[in-house]
């Protein structure tokens, strides 16, 4: 099972995307993809189910989202995010045979926890400024795309096109689900 928040409680009038439909908005898009990677990147296999509930903006994109993701074998993850409150931020993987803990930030983490051992990584130091903490940690994921268009790989075996597929086809489906629609999507 995972388990996985990601909500910050922000100003829309000072980051439009969150709320205007043109531009994509809302808390899923924005914030959730997080949450739903992570579950990719866990159980590596598209959900049999896809369940979603959630809040609408009055611009009609989502601000809350709660999702559940049923997978083979009776294996779950639950994930919520949202754009109107600050959540724990925390991941949390559980198993027959043990858990993983992803504390806040768990996007860009500097500490995972197992029963037995706490792992800490620093993030690396980068000039700018960033909207979330730990920001500077992306650039391992810039590194891993550096190093396969360096070796002229067009797929990383980190992340593959069927892991890209699996995360669209989830968030397709929740915004289905929730009811928002962009005008992109009738185009």
């Amino acid at each position: 099972m995972a388990h996985v928040a990601f909500g910050q409680k922000v100003d829309t009038n000072k980051f439009p995307r969150l709320s205007e439909k043109n531009l994509g908005g809302g808390a899923l898009l924005d914030m959730g993809c997080y949450t739903v990677q992570l579950a990719t990147m866990v159980f590596k296999e598209r959900p049999e189910k896809v369940l979603a509930t959630g809040y609408l903006q009055e611009t009609g994109v989502d601000e809350t989202v709660s999702i559940t993701l049923m997978y083979s074998n009776n294996r779950m993850a639950q994930l919520l995010t949202s754009c109107s409150v600050k959540l724990h931020n925390e991941a949390f993987i559980l198993g027959t045979e043990g858990q993983i803990h992803l504390p806040e930030n768990f996007w860009c983490p500097s500490k995972l926890i197992t029963p037995g051992k706490t792992y800490e990584y620093e993030i690396p130091d980068a000039n700018g400024d960033y909207n979330f903490l730990n920001s500077g940690g992306l650039v391992y994921e810039a590194n891993a795309v550096r190093d396969c268009i360096q070796k002229g790989e067009l797929e990383c075996s980190l992340m593959t096109h069927e892991d890209s597929r699996t995360n669209m086809y989830i968030l397709d489906e929740v915004r289905r689900q929730l009811g928002v629609v962009y005008d992109a999507d009738n185009k």
